[in-house]
């Protein structure tokens, strides 16, 4: 299956990369990586009135802590976990959600790139349950109940890019081929593949200056 974005987009090769699933590179930017479950709890709260808001009746409902979509969130009763541990399983299975803090100083350079005035990109793969805030904001690359894959911009405004049309709804995602322009998606019954005109995350080569220092 072959398909084009709706919206192409130049690829850029970065300047400089910071690899946050190293010790080196969390030191390179003075971060650390926390980790908590999250509790659901039973709170008291008020039945949809007329004007369709929380107005009506008291009642009982669900909440979950903590909340670490705060920008001014105090983490530091955390666990700390190391940077090369990032994709050990750490829910207990069943009914559990968690949240992973990390907070990030740009350094003025990377190996020999100044980075004043430029522009920061996070990577993150994350599953399609998972939501990614930054300061605050979320980040969306969501995957709809409908088989389309919405992508978001990581800007404030949420700009869309494009959407593609698959023929079912997929599971996971990954870019591939030499050229890294290549969408697999694995759904229920296949897997299926998208030609883009662009290069997707992670299939960009290192720089030069991602600096092993």
């Amino acid at each position: 299956m072959a398909a084009l974005a709706d919206q192409a987009l130049r690829a850029v090769l970065p300047d400089a990369v910071v690899d946050l699933r190293t010790p080196q590179g969390v030191a390179r930017v003075r971060g650390a990586s926390r980790y908590s479950d999250t509790r659901i709890n039973e709170i008291d709260h008020h039945s949809v009135g007329p004007d369709l808001k929380a107005s009506g009746p008291p009642n009982r409902t669900y909440d979950f802590t903590p909340d670490a979509r705060a920008t001014d969130l105090d983490d530091s009763n955390w666990e700390v976990i190391p940077a090369d541990s990032l994709e050990k399983r750490r829910a207990k299975g069943r009914l559990c959600l968690n949240w992973y803090r990390f907070n990030v100083t740009i350094p003025e350079k990377i190996g020999s790139f100044d980075t004043r005035g430029s522009t920061a990109v996070f990577e993150i793969v994350v599953d399609d349950y998972a939501e990614v805030w930054v300061n605050g904001n979320r980040r969306v690359m969501r995957i709809e109940k409908n088989g389309l894959i919405t992508v978001l911009a990581d800007r404030f405004e949420g700009m869309h890019l494009g959407t593609l049309r698959g023929p079912e709804h997929p599971h996971n995602m990954a870019w591939g081929d030499a050229d890294g322009r290549t969408l697999y998606l694995s759904a229920q019954t296949s897997i299926y593949r998208i030609r883009l005109n662009v290069s997707g995350a992670g299939a960009l080569p290192k720089p030069p200056a991602m600096a092993k220092k």
